[in-house]
């Protein structure tokens, strides 16, 4: 027997329309810091939503919580500059700010320096940068976001002189494929490519905006057309049967 499905349907065929819709809206993703002046720079990333450590809860108290924090990591060249604050903000996703700015209503954030919190006693932050890089971990309570993996972030670092310095968060998602140019049954070329997903790989054949292809979890095969990114159509699974 074979199971079939509408690829936009719930279950497993849902977690590949997932997969198709990143596969063609997003091929590669990659960012890095953004300059600031006088010649400050970094780089940002998400580390783990769970940390495994607890060193705020969902409020501005310099406290633990009652969960373990998202971890985040900066790397920071800036010379001799003296750092006031830090923010951590959603860029799209869900939205989120974390900060050290005592008493504005935002979760606060931690920041450690080789595993020791450098805020203050109120949560503000002012910390002397010296010739080379510097790395700051940041501790924050997650709001869902970072567990949810659909949010990215921008990290805003105030000094003392007045000259932010604003790092997007890094990515390592990239494209998972390179194109071969195969015949198909009626003698057209058609583009093939082979896909990593969580239904094990993927084999997807483009002619025009018609997309046929399987993949090797259960024998599945799938068939639809592109439509604004997204494919559109069928997918269909063996059975598992044993003897």
């Amino acid at each position: 027997m074979v199971k079939k499905g509408l690829i936009a349907l719930s279950g497993k065929n849902q977690r590949f329309l997932v997969f198709v819709s990143v596969l063609f809206s997003v091929l590669l993703l990659s960012s890095s810091g953004m300059a600031g002046q006088n010649g400050s720079k970094g780089r940002f990333r998400l580390v783990a939503a769970d940390s495994g450590q607890n060193w705020v809860g969902p409020n501005e108290i310099f406290q633990s919580g009652g969960h373990n924090d998202a971890h985040f990591q900066a790397v920071i060249l800036a010379p001799d500059k003296l750092i006031t604050d830090m923010e951590i903000r959603n860029v799209n996703g869900q939205y989120s700010v974390w900060d050290t700015k005592p008493a504005n209503g935002m979760w606060l954030s931690t920041i450690a320096v080789e595993g020791r919190a450098i805020n203050n006693s109120d949560g503000s932050l002012s910390y002397k940068l010296g010739a080379g890089e510097t790395t700051f971990d940041v501790y924050c309570e997650d709001n869902g976001s970072a567990n949810g993996g659909a949010t990215t972030y921008r990290l805003t670092i105030g000094f003392a002189t007045g000259d932010p310095l604003v790092l997007e968060m890094e990515s390592d998602v990239k494209q998972e494929t390179t194109p071969l140019t195969v015949v198909d049954a009626d003698g057209n070329s058609a583009g093939t490519s082979e896909w990593k997903t969580n239904f094990d790989k993927v084999y997807l054949i483009q002619k025009g905006n018609t997309i046929s292809g399987k993949y090797d979890y259960s024998g599945g095969k799938v068939t639809g057309t592109l439509e604004d990114r997204t494919i559109m159509g069928w997918w269909s699974e063996d059975d598992d049967v044993r003897d």
